[in-house]
């Protein structure tokens, strides 16, 4: 009887520690270990939100976020140790904010809260504090199909979509303490947290000639970030360069010059999460025009100077002062300025 006893108590030890070998170490948060969190939403954004060079113009939309997502790092390695998504809306006489709740041990951590659900900028690498980054996708082949001829100069995989705009807060160094009821995180000063946008959207201007006979204008700036670490307010990766993609807008309402053929505007605000400040960098946008007949007219402009101007600094203006001229194509019509010949007047009663 002691022997199969003994066998037994054997026998679940050893069970025992086979299922504690094969699981994954996880530490065991008290239920009572649930914090508040509530983050406010800078929601001005230079032109995006306010500061447009012309209201008339078209210009992006700002969609306020619906969730965030709050992770609590250890403080020195930098893992993710918990997480909890933000879904709750609310206002005060301070701003929109969202709030929720996320639990975790006691401890001291590092507090990452970075908005979800943007179109078309992504996160990776959120195992870690110090190592997840926003990034955006490469182009698409119906994009590279508008930049035919630049994409023979350009690596194609380098040319991405341009950035959303995402919210992020970060704040180092917070102590959990121990509390039967929901404790609140705050700032050492005993504030709520402000999540910013990580990205800045430029306004650029374009004169050109000829716009009657384009049906189309895509732009590609080189001499930009491709990503962004989240943890640092200032996260623009030096080390990715990137082509940025993104269209140029006609308006119409604009003469740049009182010649016989004036100039006319093209214009587009784009978002980057940097330009990269290497000195031997140089800024180049390629414009590709496709003509009402089909075919492209390729022009490049070196902007690094446009870039340290005043109202580019001050304001994320960008001006240029050249002038491009698109040749008359062989054929076909139906460009930005569309002809009225040949249209006529008619009455009729429509019924109600």
């Amino acid at each position: 009887m002691m022997n199969i006893r003994h066998f037994l108590y054997t026998l679940i030890a050893c069970l025992g520690a086979a299922v504690l070998s094969s699981c994954e170490h996880r530490i065991l948060t008290d239920p009572t270990d649930v914090h508040y969190v509530r983050v406010y939403l800078d929601e001005d954004i230079r032109n995006v939100t306010y500061g447009f060079y012309n209201e008339s113009y078209d210009h992006p939309e700002f969609t306020r976020p619906l969730n965030m997502m709050a992770c609590l790092a250890d403080s020195q390695s930098g893992e993710i140790i918990s997480e909890g998504i933000l879904k709750y809306q609310g206002s005060d006489e301070r701003g929109n904010y969202i709030h929720g709740y996320i639990a975790a041990p006691l401890g001291e951590y590092n507090l990452l809260v970075y908005q979800l659900g943007s179109p078309h900028t992504l996160v990776k690498q959120t195992g870690n504090y110090f190592s997840m980054h926003a990034y955006t996708s490469t182009v698409g082949e119906r994009v590279l199909g508008y930049l035919a001829q630049t994409s023979k100069v350009i690596d194609s995989e380098k040319i991405m979509q341009e950035p959303d705009h995402i919210l992020v807060t970060r704040y180092d160094g917070i102590r959990l303490k121990h509390s039967v009821k929901v404790d609140t995180l705050r700032t050492a000063e005993g504030d709520f947290f402000t999540a910013r946008s990580i990205a800045k959207s430029y306004y650029l201007q374009l004169n050109i000639k000829g716009v009657q006979w384009v049906k189309s204008a895509s732009a590609v700036l080189s001499g930009l970030s491709g990503s962004s670490l989240l943890c640092e307010e200032e996260g623009m990766v030096e080390s990715d360069p990137v082509n940025l993609y993104f269209n140029m807008q006609y308006n119409g309402s604009q003469k740049r010059s009182s010649s016989e053929n004036p100039a006319e505007v093209l214009h587009a605000t784009f978002t980057t999460f940097g330009k990269i400040p290497d000195l031997t960098s140089e800024l180049t946008l390629n414009f590709e025009f496709t003509k009402s007949d089909g075919s492209s007219q390729v022009e490049s402009i070196d902007i690094t100077e446009v870039f340290k101007t005043q109202l580019a600094i001050e304001n994320q203006w960008l001006l240029l002062d050249k002038e491009i001229s698109i040749t008359k194509p062989i054929g076909g019509s139906g460009g930005m300025v569309p002809g009225v010949e040949g249209w006529k007047e008619e009455e009729a009663d429509l019924p109600m």
